[in-house]
């Protein structure tokens, strides 16, 4: 439109120097102009409001699909973590019981021992594998992840006495052998409920923050630098407890884009409910730790705090979500001071209630705030997965995601990640079954992030003969055969196919307009 614009008043000058039929043609081009001017003003507003709906959009229209079994076993699957690769890699992992039925209970032991792993590469999953076990020790619960820069994955884990890590390729994870043997990070576990976290930072160092118990309780942190086979010696975060405290639990740990760490726990009390929430943060790098900052406390032995979940956005934003003291939604506090200083408490989510995991926050490409809400209405009593997008200062009104009973209906534990700028996945415990399930949301009218170049991403192991029923040919971006794969739901499968290019709005914003051009100029020129 702007080519035809400016050919038009070129045109008019042109016309000027040729005098053989100077007025009727001037007449023409006069209408050319208006005409011209008239589609230049809607093509502008037109892109302006595809614009305006494109940021609408990102901040909360979402599309869901179908729950999906991710676990399909028949013992116990429970407490899953999930992670997004920069290919558009989903990897999910859960905690399972591999073993003999218990003659005394006759059914399957509800203690997990083992890891389990599945990944989705926008199209197919692979099959479960348990890639993760340690030998003679009954326990491996409550797995944390995470995925660094060089596309490797890094977990932590609960122990029967200690505390896991295990590294391995994304682009192999598949593979049993690809895992790294399992480093014990302390022999002093807290034996309470998401003891661990995990981060890398830009330089390649691990950091694991934890909890521990026994004579000397409290949350330490501890770095594996990226030229280094050793952990440093952990450095003490919080130590001690107050009056009717009795351990240490639900660690969390982000970092934000200054390489800065801000970790939040709770405590629990003797009736073991969440009984405070506490923050800490430090440099670049997590050289030097800001003394613990209480930021709740539930005063009676009936209330209970807990599930704290951070946030770290932008320069120096961090936003973090907690159980309420009397369960009536939830607690939302605000810093944009990395940390330094905390807004008052404000109540979210007043119409749920609920303590059945984190309530997890998340950020788009476009900076639009997404809450996965794992609670219930406090009028009808459904438990499953809600999600509510940001609006200005507040969240929008909450709306189902999964409420099925057959696969929501005790949801738990959930844990959730942003795909490729764009997209939702969540996980959970539907407790009832003792299965995970996965969902995926896609944010309408905000276009994914470009992925890396196919040559930079690592090339898999292809260990076919030693992990059966997974990656049975090897190229740069991973694939699946059909007969080892699960195809992702029909209902997916429909909002992937149904993704528009903002370019393919632009062209239908501009034809019209050409169009109406077009049929002004025949219409003059016959008409002279």
């Amino acid at each position: 439109m702007h080519f035809t614009f400016f050919t038009t008043l070129a045109f008019l000058a042109v016309v000027r120097i040729t005098q053989p039929l100077r007025w009727r043609v001037i007449r023409v081009c006069r209408g050319m102009l208006r005409v011209s001017i008239i589609g230049l003003t809607a093509l502008t507003t037109s892109t302006a409001l595809f614009s305006l709906s494109g940021n609408a959009a990102a901040q909360g229209i979402v599309t869901w699909g179908e729950p999906f079994n991710v676990s399909s076993s028949e013992t116990l699957s429970i407490h899953p973590a999930i992670v997004a690769d920069a290919y558009g890699n989903i990897h999910v992992f859960w905690c399972e019981y591999i073993g003999e039925q218990d003659a005394a209970l006759g059914a399957a032991t509800d203690r997990p021992n083992t890891i389990f792993y599945r990944r989705w590469d926008g199209q197919f999953w692979t099959q479960p594998l348990d890639i993760l076990a340690v030998r003679d020790d009954q326990l491996a619960d409550f797995i944390a992840a995470t995925i660094d820069n060089e596309n490797q994955l890094h977990l932590v884990w609960t122990g029967l006495t200690d505390i896991f890590y295990s590294t391995a390729p994304a682009a192999d994870a598949s593979a049993v052998r690809a895992w790294s043997t399992p480093q014990v990070i302390t022999t002093n576990s807290a034996r309470t409920a998401y003891e661990s976290d995990v981060v890398v930072d830009t330089q390649g160092t691990v950091h694991i923050v934890y909890a521990v118990g026994g004579s000397n309780p409290g949350v330490l942190h501890t770095r594996l630098l990226s030229d280094s086979a050793f952990w440093t010696p952990p450095v003490r975060i919080a130590g001690g407890l107050r009056d009717n405290e009795v351990a240490f639990k639900e660690v969390r740990l982000v970092i934000d884009a200054l390489d800065r760490l801000h970790t939040t726990w709770s405590t629990t009390n003797n009736n073991a409910f969440g009984r405070a929430v506490y923050y800490a943060g430090s440099n670049a790098f997590g050289k030097v730790w800001s003394p613990p900052a209480l930021l709740a406390d539930a005063t009676t032995d009936t209330g209970f705090t807990g599930y704290p979940y951070l946030l770290a956005y932008g320069r120096d934003d961090l936003l973090l979500i907690h159980v309420d003291q009397e369960n009536k939604g939830r607690i939302e506090r605000t810093s944009t001071d990395a940390g330094k200083t905390w807004s008052e408490p404000r109540f979210v989510l007043l119409n749920m209630e609920g303590v059945n995991g984190f309530c997890i926050p998340l950020l788009d490409h476009s900076g639009g705030l997404h809450l996965v809400i794992n609670l219930r209405p406090r009028a009808n009593q459904l438990t499953g997965i809600y999600y509510a997008p940001r609006e200005g200062l507040d969240w929008s009104p909450v709306v189902p995601v999964g409420v099925d009973e057959f696969c929501c209906s005790s949801a738990h534990y959930a844990d959730a990640v942003i795909r490729m700028g764009n997209e939702i996945h969540a996980v959970w415990s539907q407790i009832g079954s003792r299965e995970v399930w996965h969902v995926r949301g896609t944010i309408n009218g905000l276009a994914p992030l470009p992925a890396p170049t196919a040559s930079s991403e690592p090339v898999p192991l292809g260990t076919a003969a030693q992990t059966p029923n997974i990656l049975t040919t090897v190229t740069i971006e991973p694939s699946f055969t059909p007969e080892d794969a699960v195809h992702m739901p029909p209902e997916d499968a429909a909002i992937a196919s149904n993704q528009t290019a903002p370019w393919v709005s632009i062209v239908v914003a501009i034809i019209p307009v050409v169009l109406l051009v077009s049929g002004v100029v025949i219409w003059q020129v016959r008409k002279r």
